[in-house]
C-alpha cells in the first residue's frame, strides 16, 4: 500500500466529518436529547475538539504519537492530510451543515 500525502485527501475526510457528526446528532436525538440547540452544541464542541486533538501527541509504552485519521482508496493507497489541513477549522462548518445550515 502506497501513502500518499496529498489534497485529495481533504474531499473523503470532510465527507468523513459531515457523516459522523449526523450520526452523533441521531445518536443524541435517540438517546432523549431532543433540544436542536442542545445537539447542535454538543457535535460543536465534541468535534472542534476531536479536530484539536490530531494535534496533540499521545504517548504509550514511553513513546510519543501524533493521531491522524488515514484513508483506504479503492486502487490501495493511504491517503493522510498535508501539513496545511486543520480538521477542526473545518469541524464547525461542517457540523453546521449536518444541521441543515448552509
Amino acid at each position: 500500500m502506497n501513502i500518499d500525502r496529498s489534497d485529495e485527501y481533504e474531499a473523503p475526510a470532510l465527507s468523513w466529518l459531515a457523516r459522523e457528526a449526523t450520526r452523533m446528532n441521531s445518536c443524541l436525538l435517540e438517546a432523549g436529547v431532543t433540544s436542536q440547540e442542545q445537539r447542535r452544541a454538543t457535535c460543536d464542541a465534541f468535534f472542534f475538539g476531536l479536530g484539536a486533538g490530531f494535534e496533540e501527541p499521545v504517548t504509550a509504552n514511553g513513546q510519543s504519537y501524533l493521531p491522524s485519521i488515514a484513508l483506504a482508496t479503492a486502487d490501495s493507497r493511504l491517503l493522510l492530510p498535508t501539513e496545511m489541513f486543520d480538521l477542526h477549522e473545518y469541524a464547525l462548518s461542517i457540523v453546521g451543515e449536518a444541521f441543515g445550515e448552509n
